[in-house]
């Protein structure tokens, strides 16, 4: 390899570049580093306490197979395979009302 001779000058725009480089650089570190921590703030923010109260045993009635599960302020809803829509109680378990599908 050879040696940069003691009287080479620099170009200006190659100055420029070295500092457009290292100010890139930087600027993407400290936004990584904002970035990491945002995060790490909302995670500690996040309300862990949220809970579905999901009944322990659901009765369905004729043989019905049930396909999907939603749930509201005082009711439940099971969605079956036959195309009904079985809407429970929240409180004592016991069918609501039935909805067909058509």
């Amino acid at each position: 390899m050879s040696k940069t001779p003691e009287d080479f000058i620099e170009p200006k725009n190659l100055r420029f570049l070295r500092l457009l480089v290292t100010v890139l650089t930087i600027t993407m570190i400290c936004g990584i580093i904002t970035l990491v921590f945002l995060i790490v703030i909302k995670m500690k923010d996040l309300n862990n306490d949220f809970s579905i109260n999901i009944p322990k045993e659901i009765i369905l009635p004729n043989d019905k197979v049930a396909k999907a599960f939603t749930k509201g302020t005082d009711w439940y809803a099971i969605v079956t395979e036959s195309n009904e829509i079985l809407i429970y109680d929240n409180n004592t378990n016991t069918i609501r009302q039935v909805v067909k599908i058509k």
